[in-house]
């Protein structure tokens, strides 16, 4: 028989409870407890929790690879905080933030988690009490929605998060490369290498392309002095070639070459 569920928009905010299992310290029996989650609208750049109580262990077995301990002197190493980039939560964990996850951690028989992954963002308590009435299990609802209010992103805060595990990101990056990739990497550059432009020198190119400027002007003085201009040639000067900075082509005798070497 599955257990009950409710599910609703309460202030704005979608709330869940339903009956939660947990495993007790001695194992092999499973404690029944209440569960109330309320979704967040915001959506963290990275994965993580914060827990406490019998979350603890819920939080170590998701395998975030960092852990955080705040300074605050109001925070205790009863808690646990674990994320993809402690980093992005120092940044995030604001005083105010944890003043209000340990007032909520803090109450009577009650397991907090604040978990954040992909896009799910969940405040969570998990109590043995039961809810006797309506008035309790509203006052506890209205508190974990104040507390979630607070560990919503404020407005431009998530492009400085994001940029903080960007960061990371680049500097983490690298390329795994085997002998083999290397071998026909460094082939790859040695061809690279036969078709680079060679160094022009400047000052060359200069003194070589001022005297065909002259040779152009005298040819239009003498065009109208009457005097008919002789065409001059199609084919390209060799300073020309110089300035383009592209290679001579490789003669025949290279290309039997690579032929009869690759006979052999």
């Amino acid at each position: 028989m599955s257990s009950p569920q409710v599910n609703g928009v309460y202030n704005g905010y979608t709330v869940g409870i339903f009956t939660s299992e947990h495993e007790t310290e001695r194992g092999g029996t499973m404690r029944k407890m209440t569960a109330i989650e309320v979704e967040m609208d915001s959506r963290m750049p990275i994965d993580g929790a914060i827990g406490s109580g019998g979350m603890v262990k819920v939080v170590q077995a998701l395998n975030f690879s960092e852990e955080l301990s705040p300074s605050y002197d109001f925070w205790s190493t009863e808690y646990i905080i674990r994320s993809q980039d402690k980093r992005v939560l120092e940044r995030y964990l604001t005083e105010k933030r944890a003043h209000a996850l340990v007032d909520l951690m803090k109450k009577k028989n009650i397991w907090v988690i604040f978990i954040f992954k992909g896009q799910e963002t969940v405040l969570r308590i998990d109590t043995p009490s039961p809810f006797e009435n309506e008035k309790k299990l509203t006052q506890t609802i209205d508190m974990m929605i104040e507390v979630a209010k607070i560990l919503e992103i404020e407005k431009g805060e998530s492009a400085s998060l994001t940029s903080i595990k960007m960061r990371k990101d680049a500097s983490g990056a690298r390329v795994d490369v085997d002998d083999e990739e290397l071998e026909f990497i460094g082939l790859e550059l040695e061809e690279d290498e036969a078709h680079m432009q060679p160094d022009i020198d400047r000052d060359a190119v200069s003194d070589a392309v001022v005297p065909n400027k002259q040779q152009k002007a005298s040819g239009v003085a003498a065009n109208k002095g009457g005097a008919k201009a002789k065409p001059k040639s199609k084919a390209k000067p060799k300073v020309a070639a110089k300035k383009t900075g592209k290679p001579a082509p490789k003669s025949k005798s290279v290309k039997t070459k690579k032929d009869s070497k690759g006979q052999s």
